[in-house]
Formats: C-alpha cells, sequence, structure tokens
C-alpha cells in the first residue's frame, strides 16, 4: 500500500472556545460549558485554556471547579452552535481533500495523499486559494463523508 498523507485535526476546547468567540463578554475568563445542575448533570463539559490552567478538567463537577478556579463562568451548551461551527469547519476541510472521515463535531481525519503533489507545494505554502486550485485541477469533485478514508492513525513514518 503506497504511503499516505492524512492530517487529524481536533478543535481544542471546542465547546468553551466557541461560547468565547460567540461571547466576547466571555473573553479573558476562565470559561466552561457545563451541564444542568438542577438536574444533578452539573459536570465540566469543556472548558477554555484559561479555566484549563487553573487545574479545571473536563468531567469535573462544576462545584469542584468552581472551588478550584474563583470567577468561573459556566454557560450551558448551545448543541446548534456548535454543529454549525462544526459544518463550517468541514466545509475548510474540503476546500482541501475529498476524503474527509469526521469523527465527532470537533474531529477529522484529511486524507491529503497528493495534494502537495498537484501544487507542486509544501503544506506551509497551502492556502484557501491553492487548496481550491488544486480541488478543481486535480480532484474535480468531492465525494461524500461516508466515502471518506478511514485511516484511523498518524501519517506514516517516513
Amino acid at each position: 500500500m503506497p504511503d499516505r498523507d492524512v492530517l487529524h485535526s481536533d478543535i481544542n476546547c471546542c465547546y468553551a472556545q466557541i461560547e468565547c468567540q460567540a461571547r466576547p463578554e466571555l473573553r479573558g475568563k476562565p470559561v466552561v460549558v457545563g451541564g444542568d445542575e438542577e438536574a444533578r448533570h452539573g459536570i465540566v463539559l469543556a472548558k477554555n485554556l484559561i479555566a484549563k490552567r487553573a487545574g479545571v478538567k473536563t468531567a469535573m463537577a462544576l462545584w469542584e471547579a468552581r472551588k478550584a478556579c474563583p470567577g468561573l463562568v459556566v454557560v450551558p451548551p448551545d448543541y446548534r452552535l456548535y454543529m454549525d461551527v462544526s459544518r463550517r469547519a468541514r466545509e475548510i476541510y474540503y476546500d482541501y481533500t475529498d476524503r474527509v472521515e469526521p469523527f465527532g463535531p470537533d474531529e477529522a481525519w484529511l486524507d491529503v495523499t497528493g495534494t502537495r503533489r498537484c501544487l507542486r507545494l509544501s503544506p506551509a505554502a497551502w492556502s484557501p486559494s491553492s487548496a481550491s486550485a488544486c480541488r478543481s485541477g486535480c480532484r474535480g469533485t468531492r465525494s461524500s463523508p461516508s466515502s471518506a478514508a478511514t485511516t484511523r492513525s498518524p501519517m506514516p513514518s517516513r
């Protein structure tokens, strides 16, 4: 089997970072997306980097997270917003390759085998315009995500 170039994309602190992007008043503050404490689902679903640095961990009880990080802002999840951002991220991935294997809302595997050869570019030289040219010049059409690469491992060693 020929060597494959497979990239893994993972949006760090996804839900909390999306909340901070969507709500500027949260920027610069420790933020977690948390479950409903009254319904006894009061755990950290996601945290931003500020909360992480203060010791907050995913799946931590919210009362414990508040103790570890005074001033912690807890926001309820907005899954509709997260799925919209996920969809937009995948649209960007498809600008680079037609072989995208989503792995949850914030992760995907991208088979970019041949993309560099198409434009004779290194990954550092990629841009949306060069990727678009590659897609139209080498790939032609996009495949559906279900027919995308299923590699679940990092790029092979060379």
